[in-house]
């Protein structure tokens, strides 16, 4: 095993120095490695069954065989080897080859595996953090092999060596993190702090950060009897300086790197290992110049501008919140260099101030690199940290760098006892018996919720992990069920948990207290904070049935101080109320689809005393609704229930039905999809659909050829085929990041761009996919690019700047900022670029420099105000005239290109879709559903009309000799453009759909957040 700078814990014979990690039972909670020597074992403990802790390990199904033996190495130390489990049927010894992020270089590796004699397979490793930025596999795993033995998996690895291969590993399949049943070792190291002979002892590898060290090297050179890694480090350069340490370290009460604030330590007062702690906390330093100046200091011992764990100060990107395993970036910062470092800094562009022990300054370096001082410092900057040192830490001048550590939100004081090991996230154990998870279905620059396929299946497997019988609580930002319709897949949430022992769901976002109970789950919101001073808290209790219960208690502020006040009890035992399972139902529609039969049969356990049904409301987005709701009649002795539903306004396609039954207080729910068939007058019908396994909420771009290019969240980019009864994929990539932002195409359809999250912007070859390029913007690109009607520039917005690249190349010709949010696709003439930003502002550049040339202020007052009622989203249009429209929330506006100045203005909230520019007339469709044609010279309204949704996203499109528009909620809908009126409707989908649609040859493509990619097919015009 390998180590870095990152701490190593030791458990010394002799009191020569002092401690390593933690009190013993840490050792397994962690999970980190255990080296101990043998001794005789303890009486009775080296066989049999375990008696060295309560119960058994929570690894795997219960009632799997488990062992454990136990040694002392030394007095105070002892050491356990607890062996659980068997070889699982499904699980093989294999040696994995390779790991590549790109399928295509997995698949070349595979093709020489099958050249040299082997059979390899490609396992695609999908699984990321929940916080991960990116979306899409984390890459792909090339493995050979699928043997019975550890041997015989050695041997297969000697082979492929011999053949050339590098890098190769043997693994067992039980560690991929699917179920199995084992066999798993686990060693913990425990430490009795009264009767420790030796010593605890943490310590640097190489005692510098920089570079690594193998743990038995380093044990064998602090004489250790035990030892074991300790915390989180950075692994390659790309992620900062290999062994910096990722968070936070103190030995011997000094500093050697900074906190990744609020993320969980180990605190190591003593020798012995009393008093050891785990506590959130925090760092920070503060340079104070002799001149008066002060600035923050960014960091401690590592590479500027990159932040290994996050968690920092000052504009770090993308959070400045703790993110595991991720590193953040920031072009500016201020890093302090101490003698644990080693004897010099990094060399790098910025500057740098010498400073001896007292803080004075001796020398200041015109850029990073150079000796540190022995007993002194070195303060490293870039960018504007750079600038402050040029200005207050000039030679001869002082420097004094204050340090402070937080733990638990209370000082830390130092001494020269105290180490603090570096720790990951807070794991929030299952209390009471209670098995609790949180799951946010939040969807990025929407404001309703959508749960994706991988979160649901997240959701099982954790549930499955509790076991099927654990009782569990789910938090979640949105409500859920009955008149509530602000999670667009609700029913699939619910389906998901049915079967399991779910006994209460968690929610926030109506800012007020309710408790209902749906399918036999209590369903408990939250008052909103910026309403009240209010919050809830969780107490077990023995229930009034005296068996095991939740209590939750409101505790409010009011003018009489705190008040609390019981909300309700929640059983965690008894009867397994989410398996009382949705009513079944069955529908059949009228031959002239004017209505819809429905028979709902209740579950045997279920009593009713009503029930009712409706076709959610369609105009309902992110809200919540009551109407349509009709009664159903009960036969069977209630068991059963029956209604007619009018589907008379409703059009072709698919649509969903919700009833509801109602015993007391209790719901049970269940929500179907039913299609209506199209009538021989419709002109509409869905031709195809694909599914591209994650949710489209980029627009669709087409290609020459008819062809058709569409981007998922997870990061895939496909170019299809439409034509025939199912489209051909004809190339698949895998961006840097989610893609949101609509990927553009040059004037030629020779290239397609595409930007992601993580800032990436991609250039492919829009014949075959081939990257021909890829721009790396400092913040995440979230709208679609542009390029210029000449095909040699493409613009490209990423968080609060422009940036001007070479359509050929990639090559950056200008940055421009922005004073805000950059959400739409900006718009460019062969003069200017024109952009709107969460400032409340549309900003126009230069194109041949991006010299600002003017600004134009269309929304105003407090911060939040600014932005949400703003033009951050919108997507200007060239007029006619020398003019550019752009939208607010509340107008849109034609402004003068060369001034800003406004010429005429249209109320409606038309920023969430891009305009319809004809030969006549320009169509704008606002959020809310309603369609205006208006003079593109004037403004003056031709006609108006409202559609049966609301659309974010769907902006219009010309096919057919018609107006399509996307419905956020799957209307697919044709409008006359010289009138307005009704040419079309159909329904393609019941999911969200954020995605313009495109026409690509005689269909026109609209993209869902369920994944789905649909295709509509339009008869000859009624």
């Amino acid at each position: 095993m390998s180590a870095g700078g990152q701490i190593a814990q030791t458990v010394t014979r002799r009191n020569r120095r002092r401690a390593a990690v933690r009190h013993a039972a840490l050792a397994a909670l962690l999970g980190l490695a255990v080296a101990a020597q043998s001794a005789p074992a303890e009486g009775g403990r080296g066989s049999g069954r375990a008696d060295a802790g309560p119960g058994e390990l929570p690894l795997g199904r219960p009632g799997l065989s488990e062992s454990r033996s136990s040694t002392r190495p030394a007095p105070g130390v002892r050491y356990t080897r607890i062996e659980r489990g068997e070889v699982s049927r499904k699980d093989v010894y294999t040696v994995d080859v390779a790991f590549r992020a790109r399928r295509e270089d997995a698949r070349a590796i595979a093709a020489r595996l099958r050249k040299d004699g082997h059979r390899p397979r490609i396992v695609r490793v999908a699984r990321r953090a929940p916080d991960d930025p990116q979306r899409g596999p984390l890459g792909y795993l090339v493995r050979v092999g699928a043997l019975d033995s550890e041997p015989e998996a050695n041997a297969l690895r000697d082979r492929l060596a011999a053949d050339g291969y590098a890098g190769l590993r043997v693994v067992y399949t039980g560690e991929d993190g699917g179920r199995t049943t084992g066999p798993w070792v686990v060693h913990v190291l425990e430490i009795e702090p009264d009767a420790l002979a030796g010593a605890l002892d943490a310590r640097l590898a190489t005692d510098v950060v920089p570079e690594r060290e193998l743990l038995t090297s380093i044990a064998g050179r602090t004489d250790a009897i035990a030892s074991l890694n300790g915390g989180y480090f950075v692994i390659g350069p790309a992620d900062g300086t290999p062994g910096d340490l990722a968070g936070i370290s103190m030995l011997d009460g000094r500093l050697v790197s900074e906190a990744v604030n609020g993320r969980t330590s180990l605190v190591l007062p003593d020798p012995t290992g009393a008093g050891a702690r785990v506590a959130a906390l925090s760092s920070r330093q503060t340079a104070t110049s002799s001149d008066g100046a002060r600035r923050e200091v960014d960091g401690l011992n590592r590479k500027p501008g990159l932040i290994r764990g996050c968690g920092g100060i000052r504009g770090d990107a993308p959070t400045e919140l703790p993110k595991h395993d991720f590193t953040c970036t920031d072009p500016t910062e201020l890093i302090q260099f101490t003698p644990d470092f080693g004897t010099a800094t990094e060399p790098g562009e910025g500057a740098e101030a010498a400073l001896d022990a007292d803080g004075r300054v001796l020398e200041l370096r015109s850029a990073r690199g150079g000796a540190i001082p022995p007993g002194g410092s070195v303060l490293s900057g870039t960018g504007e940290g750079a600038d402050w040192l040029r200005a207050h830490a000039r030679p001869g001048a002082v420097v004094d760098v204050a340090t402070g550590v937080l733990a638990g939100g209370r000082a830390l004081a130092p001494s020269p006892t105290l180490d603090v090991i570096n720790g990951g996230p807070r794991l929030l154990r299952d209390a009471a018996g209670v098995h609790v998870v949180a799951l946010d279905p939040t969807q990025l620059l929407q404001e309703p919720g959508y749960f994706s396929r991988a979160q649901l299946e997240w959701l099982r497997e954790d549930l499955r992990g509790a076991g099927q019988d654990a009782p569990s609580v789910v938090f979640v930002h949105y409500p859920m069920s009955g008149d509530y319709l602000y999670v667009g897949n609700q029913e699939e949430f619910l389906r998901a948990v049915e079967g399991f022992d779910v006994r209460a769901v968690v929610a926030g976002h109506i800012h007020r207290q309710e408790v209902v109970r749906v399918n036999g789950i209590t369903s408990v919101t939250l008052p909103g904070i910026l309403n009240t001073a209010a919050y809830h808290w969780v107490t077990p209790v023995t229930g009034a049935d005296g068996a095991p219960a939740l209590a939750i208690t409101l505790a409010q502020r009011g003018a009489a101080g705190w008040q609390e006040t019981p909300v309700v009890e929640i059983p965690v035992e008894g009867e397994r109320r989410a398996l009382r399972r949705a009513p079944k139902l069955r529908t059949e529609v009228a031959r002239d689809r004017s209505s819809v039969e429905v028979v709902a049969d209740l579950h045997p356990a279920q009593d009713a005393d009503g029930a009712r049904a409706r076709f959610v409301p369609q105009f309902v987005f992110g809200g919540r609704s009551s109407a349509g709701w009709v009664p159903l009649a009960p036969e069977q002795d209630g068991r059963r229930w029956r209604g007619t539903v009018d589907a008379s306004a409703l059009e072709a396609g698919v649509h969903e039905l919700q009833v509801q039954a109602s015993d007391g207080d209790a719901r049970f729910e269940a929500t179907e999809t039913v299609e209506l068939p199209a009538a021989a007058t419709d002109r509409l019908r869905l031709a195809w659909e694909e599914d591209l396994g994650a949710a489209i909420q980029a627009g669709l771009a087409p290609l020459p050829g008819d062809g058709l290019v569409a981007a998922t969240v997870d990061g895939a980019v496909v170019a299809l085929d439409p034509r025939g009864s199912q489209p051909s994929e004809r190339w698949r990539r895998e961006a840097a990041g989610p893609v949101y932002g609509t990927p553009a195409t040059d004037p030629e359809g020779q290239r397609v761009f595409v930007p992601t999250t993580a800032g990436v912007i991609h250039a492919f070859d829009a014949a075959d996919g081939k990257e021909a390029w890829r721009f790396t913007a400092p913040r995440p690109a979230l709208a679609a690019p542009v390029t210029t009607a000449e095909g040699d520039w493409v613009i490209a917005a990423a968080g609060r700047a422009l940036h001007a690249l070479e359509a050929d190349s990639g090559a950056e010709r200008w940055t421009a900022a922005v004073g805000g949010f950059v959400g739409g696709r900006p718009a460019a003439d062969e003069r200017a670029v024109y952009a709107g930003a969460g400032d409340g502002k549309v900003h126009a550049f230069s194109l041949a420099t991006g010299e600002r040339l003017w600004e134009r202020v269309l929304s105003s007052g407090t911060p939040y105000r600014t932005f949400i009622l703003g033009p951050w989203a919108t997507q200007p249009t060239l007029l006619p005239g020398d003019r550019v429209l752009v939208a607010t929330a509340l107008n849109a506006y034609a402004l003068d290109r060369s001034t800003g100045a406004i010429a005429w203005q249209v109320r409606g909230g038309f920023m969430y879709n891009a305009a319809l520019l004809l030969d006549d007339r320009l169509v704008m469709v606002d959020e809310f559903g309603g369609a205006v044609a208006v003079d593109p010279l004037t403004g003056a309204e031709l006609w108006r009309t409202k559609l049966a949704q609301r659309v974010l996203g769907g902006s219009p499109a010309l096919w057919k000799g018609a107006v399509a528009v996307g419905g956020v909620n799957g209307l697919v809908a044709l409008l006359d453009p010289t009138s307005g009126a009704d040419a079309g409707r159909l329904r393609a989908g019941v999911d969200y759909v954020h995605s313009a649609p495109a026409v690509a040859g005689d269909v026109l493509a609209v993209g869902s957040q369920d994944g789905r990619l649909r295709a509509v097919e339009a008869r000859a015009s009624r």
